[in-house]
This record gives C-alpha cells, structure tokens and sequence, in this order.
C-alpha cells in the first residue's frame, strides 16, 4: 500500500472520531470536494488521450473491457440478495454533479498539456476528501455498525473477486487476449496506477494501455451508473472495487446512505492490498 492510501485511512480515521468526540456532522464540503476530484480525474485522462487509430482501438476494447467489469460484478451481486436501495430526490441532485465534473473534466483535457501534475493534484485532493468525509460520517460511526458492516464487507469482497473471474474468461473469449491477462486486466479493481504499469511490465505496452483505461473507466463508470442502478450494497460497492475506499466513496454515502461508509472503505482497503498478489497469479497463468 502506497503512501496516499496509507495517508488518506489516517485522515479519514482521524477526522471520523474527532466528529464523533465533538458531535460534528458537516458533509457540505463533500459535494465540492469531490466535483473537483472527479473533474481532475476526468481532465487528466482526456489530455492523455490522442486520435490515432492505436490508440482508439485502445480506448474501445477498454470501454468494452470495463463494461463488462461493471456489469458482470453487477449481476453476482445481485445473485446474492434481494435488498433494493431507494435514491431519494436529494442523491440525484448528487448525480447530476457527477455528470457535469466528468463532462468538463474530458473537455478541457483536451485542451491541456498530457505533463501537467495531475496525479499529484489528485493525492492532495484525497487527503483533503478524507477529511471531508471523515466529518460527514463521525455521527454515524458506531462499534454496532461495525460489526453489522463485517458481513458486508466481506460479502462485497467476494462480489468483486469472482465478477473480477468472470469478466476476465468472457472478454479474453471475446477479443482472444490469453486468459492470465485478461484476469489480470479485471482484477485490477479500479487501481489503475498499479494495474497498468505492472502489466506493461509483463505484458508489453498495448495491454498496459488497456489495463491502465479499463480500470479507470470502470471509476469513472461507477459515478455514471450508480445512481441509476437498483440493488443490494454488495452488488453496487463490488462496482467501485479498491477505488471504493476513497474516489467513489462519495457516490456510495449518496446511493447508499453514511451508514455504508464504513463497508465501502474496509471493502476498497481490502481489495487495494490484494490486487498485487492477485494480479502476479493471474498473469503466471
């Protein structure tokens, strides 16, 4: 575990008992906090991104490739229980904020320099979210809940992994990748900036390429659709994976109420700590 997820659980932590001892519960930072992540984000992949026939054939089959991450690992999901979460009128008002992030984030990516910091733009936009969730939740944190979020936490978990399985075996028969890099491509959970790079590593460029876009759509698909989806916890925070400790946390708290913080940051922390020994064994395959 890297520094920023290791920085970002302290802060959180620390900022969840502070409001607790104090009684604080202050979420109006959260919504602005994480428009501007997820406009970074958004903003940084599109300067990235430019119009050659490799790299569009890149960017298709990690749009494929995260599609069918999403939606595999939503249907085990769903497989498991029959809970429906309600969104009230207030979380779409969330929703729409998400779009608008996304949408200015590509556009003025295209118009910005692909070696401006933004990833050490987004480290400091966590540590700042992690406070500002840390506060919005504290009233909320209790030993009870804590023990009625283990089930699922680990529910949620076993979601993931085997949509993960899943996804990988129907998108290597589809684009005839070997299945070692297939698996390895799904069960990088949304860790993008480790799933990539160790694949290139192993696996040549190209597919580092589609690694790296297919677990960052699948970040940036998790704010598109959650808000729309119906179903239990499991099958929705499965979507997210490791990012569901920190980027999509804020999505999670709006679909799902404050009570599933605490599932939703012990799911992605789990996950961020097996993705790298998941990700070697797939790629031994």
């Amino acid at each position: 575990m890297d520094i920023i997820s290791i920085s970002f659980i302290s802060l959180f932590l620390a900022s969840l008992f502070i409001s607790k001892m104090l009684n604080i519960n202050y979420d109006r930072a959260l919504t602005p906090v994480v428009f501007i992540l997820i406009l970074t984000i958004s903003a940084w992949a599109s300067s990235s991104i430019r119009s050659t026939a490799e790299v569009l054939n890149v960017l298709f089959l990690s749009i494929v490739y995260s599609l069918i991450i999403v939606f595999s690992t939503y249907s085990v999901g769903l497989l498991i229980g029959k809970a429906v979460v309600e969104l009230t009128e207030a979380r779409a008002q969330f929703k729409l904020s998400f779009l608008i992030a996304i949408l200015v984030g590509w556009i003025s990516g295209l118009f910005l320099p692909p070696f401006l910091p933004f990833k050490e733009a987004i480290s400091i936009e966590l540590l700042i979210l992690a406070v500002s969730a840390g506060f919005a939740v504290g009233n909320y944190f209790s030993i009870t809940m804590l023990r009625k979020s283990a089930k699922t936490t680990l529910l949620t978990i076993l979601t993931a992994i085997v949509g993960a399985i899943l996804s990988g075996i129907i998108a290597s028969v589809i684009f005839s990748i070997d299945l070692g890099t297939s698996l390895a491509i799904c069960l990088g959970m949304g860790w993008y900036t480790y799933t990539g790079p160790i694949i290139a590593t192993y696996k040549g460029s190209i597919l580092g390429s589609i690694a790296f876009l297919a677990n960052f759509l699948r970040e940036q698909f998790t704010f598109i659709f959650i808000p729309f989806l119906r179903g239990n916890p499991y099958s929705l925070i499965s979507i997210g994976g490791a990012t569901a400790m920190d980027d999509t946390l804020p999505i999670y708290i709006a679909r799902l109420g404050k009570e599933y913080s605490i599932s939703s940051i012990s799911c992605g922390l789990l996950l961020t700590i097996l993705v790298p020994f998941l990700i070697p064994l797939a790629l031994a395959l």
